[in-house]
This record gives structure tokens, sequence and C-alpha cells, in this order.
């Protein structure tokens, strides 16, 4: 997922979009992406507990930094879906997007 991620992050770049990542696994694409957390969550069981935990640090960056996007694109399975009219009001985006 991370190398998907970096690949798909220098695209967008390369076609001119600014791109910000939020992770908690892998490394910055770009100086403005934010590492989330030092633990590697996606250790935590179960995994949906990993994903709530994940997207409350999310949450709370986002909230603290009152940053604007226009898109956000998701990256997870189905529960990623669970927070995303929330992330779409603090971040007023326009579209919020999701792949499995």
């Amino acid at each position: 997922m991370e190398s998907h991620i970096y690949n798909l992050s220098k695209e967008q770049i390369r076609e001119g979009n600014d791109v910000t990542l939020i992770f908690n696994a892998g490394e910055k694409v770009t100086s403005n992406d934010i590492k989330i957390s030092n633990f590697p969550l996606y250790r935590i069981e179960p995994q949906f507990i990993c994903v709530f935990i994940f997207y409350l640090l999310v949450l709370r960056v986002l909230y603290i930094n009152k940053e604007r996007f226009e898109i956000v694109h998701l990256h997870g399975d189905w529960s990623s879906a669970i927070f995303h009219s929330i992330l779409k009001k603090i971040t007023g985006a326009r579209k919020v997007c999701l792949s499995i």
C-alpha cells in the first residue's frame, strides 16, 4: 500500500497538484507530509481499533492545523469510510474519495 501511495503522490505532484500525506507507516514524499505517530498502529488488534485510533489522531492534527484541502483521498478498508464526513467538514474538501 505504501508503494502505491508513494507512486500516486509523485504522479499527482508531477501533474502540478499539491499533495500532503498524513500517514503512520512509510516515509515522507514531501516536506508537507505528516507522520501521525512513531508507534506502528497496524500492530493493534483488532484492525478496526487501529483504524479508529489513526483517524482520531488525523482529525486532531487537521483540527489543530486548520489546513484546507480540495480533495481528501483515503486509502484503506471499508472502516475508513466511517470518518469521511468529519474529514470533509474539517478540511473544507469538495470531495472525499476512498481506495480500497
